[in-house]
């Protein structure tokens, strides 16, 4: 990772009225977190993905960028680490300005957040040459009393490492199901690792004691707690392991005093119904675009 650096962006003076705006870009991983931690505190259901960045930030990986314009703390773009996507709020004045600025980051591999920005910022990179290949509408949840789904046969259980050759599958099938392909530096053996270790991977088990569904889940933060990665297999889904499995997750949460939340792809009827049955009801929408 290179040294942290902060410098100033500016296409000319910008008088009062002007829509551009004078941008501030650093790498410092603190000054990031100093700038992002005001976001989650004031609203931790809506910005629940700052979580992940903060932690991305502290991590042993964490390569941090970050621009906002000045005089403006909380219209930010920020990214953890080299293979993360690139989080954005609303709020962004001067798209072209951002986009010259995301775009000196090697890789950019996806961006995230209010549809209008993320849309617009996505054809302004294309503009210079890096097309979108891949675009994902995603819906927030919360959940504030869990509705218990009907009788599943099994038990659900944590995770252990006895358990990382089938978790370690799981997290690629899922990346490759969201994003075609797991994302350049995916690492499925780290996060499992990670899982397990900070706040949990839950298990359902059928019977015989055969894992068939999981539900991770984040450390709570400013009392909320994201519910993600959820995946079955194809040849353990329409049994109810889903529901199953994901109301151990919220229960779990619940049980802290902390809010549930998750995220959920729009394009996936099946998965919205069956959170909407448990309780989940929506928060607000995002849009997810991917770069090749």
């Amino acid at each position: 990772m290179e040294p942290a650096c902060r410098y100033s962006l500016a296409t000319a003076p910008v008088r009062a009225d002007d829509h551009r705006m004078r941008l501030i870009v650093s790498t410092d991983p603190d000054e990031i977190v100093a700038l992002v931690e005001p976001l989650l505190a004031a609203d931790p259901v809506r910005n629940t993905v700052f979580s992940s960045v903060i932690a991305g930030l502290r991590g042993p990986d964490a390569d941090g960028w970050c621009a906002h314009p000045v005089g403006h703390p909380g219209v930010l773009a920020v990214r953890s680490q080299r293979h993360t996507p690139v989080t954005v709020t609303a709020g962004w004045r001067d798209i072209a300005q951002l986009a010259a600025a995301v775009s000196a980051l090697v890789p950019v591999t996806a961006i995230g957040g209010p549809a209008p920005t993320v849309e617009a910022l996505a054809s302004a990179l294309g503009e210079l040459g890096i097309s979108a290949t891949r675009q994902m509408s995603e819906r927030l949840f919360r959940l504030d009393e869990l509705a218990e789904p009907g009788h599943v046969a099994g038990v659900a259980r944590l995770a252990s490492l006895d358990d990382l050759t089938p978790l370690v599958e799981w997290y690629k099938s899922f990346a490759t199901d969201v994003f075609g392909r797991p994302p350049e530096g995916f690492d499925a053996t780290d996060l499992v690792h990670q899982g397990i270790a900070k706040s949990g991977v839950w298990l359902w088990s059928d019977p015989a004691g055969g894992p068939r569904s999981m539900a991770a889940r984040r450390p709570a933060a400013f009392g909320v707690a994201r519910i993600g990665p959820v995946y079955t297999p194809p040849d353990s889904r329409g049994r109810g392991y889903a529901s199953a499995v994901t109301a151990a997750a919220t229960r779990d949460i619940l049980r802290e005093g902390a809010t549930p939340v998750l995220y959920t792809d729009l394009a996936n009827p099946t998965s919205n119904k069956i959170y909407q049955r448990l309780g989940y009801y929506p928060v607000q929408d995002r849009t997810h675009v991917g770069f090749s």
